[in-house]
């Protein structure tokens, strides 16, 4: 899938070609996820005060794994690898992992456009609701989670720090 910049934030101007493009990952892509992963994941640590998480030892092998029980999706900017997002749909519901976008790209629009297509896949799917985790004390995530349409519907700390399972429904 090909995106046009002007869905984008104006201003943006990481991607002198205008398009994002979102597609399946492929074998060749894990060392980019890998990065992308442990890149934004480091932010997301920093964000809320602990020192690691799962994510962060993550290997090459524990992603190929992945690619065969989960949908992995990876987003070029221009032809860089700029985002991820994993998937595992079941009959009528999905959760999201590991969604990550590079920091320096973060803030431009790119997430919204990797959830909207997920949202176009997922509806595809028939499904009804799609949940993910993320930090409860990180305002920034939440307010982005907010705007995508997701709700908080419950909060876990068994991992050290406040964690919001959100969901979104889908009519």
């Amino acid at each position: 899938m090909v995106l046009d910049r002007t869905c984008l934030k104006e201003g943006y101007n990481m991607c002198s070609k205008n398009k994002i493009e979102i597609m399946p990952a492929t074998k060749q892509d894990v060392p980019h996820i890998l990065n992308i992963v442990k890149q934004a994941f480091v932010q997301y640590c920093s964000a809320i005060g602990i020192t690691t998480i799962a994510a962060l030892c993550e290997t090459e092998q524990d992603i190929l794994d992945d690619m065969r029980q989960k949908e992995i999706y990876i987003a070029y900017c221009d032809g860089v690898p700029v985002g991820s997002i994993r998937l595992k749909v079941n009959e009528d519901s999905a959760f999201i992992s590991r969604f990550s976008i590079l920091p320096e790209y973060q803030s431009l629009g790119i997430g919204s456009e990797i959830l909207s297509f997920v949202d176009g896949l997922l509806t595809a799917y028939g499904v009804k609701q799609v949940e993910l985790y993320s930090a409860i004390e990180n305002q920034r995530l939440q307010e982005f989670y907010t705007r995508n349409g997701f709700k908080v519907i419950s909060i876990d700390s068994s991992r050290g720090y406040q964690r919001g399972l959100l969901q979104k429904k889908y009519q």
